[in-house]
């Protein structure tokens, strides 16, 4: 089964020459994406393990990426410095605690959780500041056979 369609991305927490962490939209639900690594290229590959997360794990999910916002516009604002990060001193106790729910709840599985290949697009001007940039993606499932395939190498 495919998705060509362009999905919303709606947080990348991690970034190495493209989005590789975060959370988009599959079959328009909310999941968590990790990209996976590939050892014997020592590369990031385009193939992501896609785990779905409920209601309240998204709603903890924007959370965190508005206190992130918070800190990252007060950071170029010059208002905080870099020994703040990844928020600000007043969000300090609210974000460890939610990081303390997402940390458990956003894993993957890879017995239940689904294989794609992702391609990433910017929305808007290209010449943003990375963390500014917004995003889609579209995804193509992999095959259940090819998932199996890839569970020895590329297990999280």
């Amino acid at each position: 089964m495919t998705n060509l369609e362009h999905e919303t991305v709606f947080t990348v927490t991690d970034y190495w020459d493209g989005p590789r962490v975060g959370v988009a939209n599959f079959k328009e639900e909310p999941h968590y994406f990790q990209c996976i690594f590939d050892e014997s290229a020592d590369d990031w590959t385009s193939r992501f393990w896609l785990h779905p997360i409920d209601h309240a794990t998204f709603q903890l999910v924007l959370e965190a990426w508005q206190i992130w916002e918070r800190w990252r516009d007060a950071f170029h604002a010059h208002k905080v410095g870099d020994e703040t990060h990844p928020c600000l001193p007043e969000d300090r106790e609210r974000h460890g605690a939610i990081s303390r729910v997402l940390e458990k709840q956003l894993s993957i599985d890879p017995i239940s959780d689904r294989l794609a290949e992702g391609k990433f697009e910017i929305v808007g001007p290209r010449h943003q500041l990375t963390n500014h940039r917004k995003w889609t993606v579209t995804w193509l499932e992999i095959s259940n056979d090819a998932t199996q395939q890839a569970l020895g190498a590329d297990s999280p």
